[in-house]
């Protein structure tokens, strides 16, 4: 376990003057991205083999699906419901494409489980059991482009998923420069 430095919020710097009218909007994601690799060791049974050419978070979500393991700390009222196996491949996140790396966020913000969470301002808005309002989304969508006519924030019936899809973009247009992520794998 590490213990890391709350980064959702901008404090302000002392030797700056602080003007309050305008005031930064703070978007911090957590993802935890499981192994981002398959197996190749000779050490695997052979009734093991499908570690070959399945990841070790897709075989989990396999076995949490058909009820033979279950989730680690969760609470009783919160694992009684049927799991819904997520699409999401750590794989596709390491893969440094374009495509895949934003493959894998959507997949994470679909079914978010505990491996994506969302803050705004030091304020949790998306996890596994968060969800803002489609009016709470609108204002956030506000605050991030203000002053960009590309958002039209007058409907707020998909406001959600625009907001989702705007983190999922931009974290995209992030990691796809990372060079760091690729080498993982190797």
């Amino acid at each position: 376990a590490y213990l890391l430095r709350d980064h959702t919020n901008l404090l302000p710097h002392p030797r700056l003057p602080i003007d309050t009218t305008k005031t930064p909007t703070v978007i911090s994601v957590e993802i935890k991205p499981k192994a981002g690799y398959i197996t190749r060791s000779p050490l695997v049974l052979p009734e093991n083999r499908c570690k070959y050419y399945r990841t070790r978070y897709s075989l989990q979500q396999d076995l949490m699906q058909r009820g033979i393991i279950r989730k680690g700390w969760t609470k009783d009222t919160e694992s009684s419901g049927q799991l819904i196996a997520s699409n999401y491949s750590p794989l596709d996140l390491f893969s440094g494409s374009r495509q895949r790396i934003h493959k894998a966020l959507k997949e994470l913000s679909n079914n978010m489980q505990n491996n994506f969470r969302v803050w705004c301002n030091g304020n949790q808005i998306f996890g596994e059991y968060i969800q803002p309002s489609n009016h709470e989304c609108s204002v956030i969508l506000d605050m991030m482009f203000r002053g960009f006519e590309t958002i039209n924030s007058s409907t707020e019936c998909d406001s959600s998923a625009r907001l989702l899809d705007s983190i999922t973009t931009t974290l995209t247009n992030i990691l796809e420069r990372e060079t760091l992520l690729p080498n993982v794998q190797r």
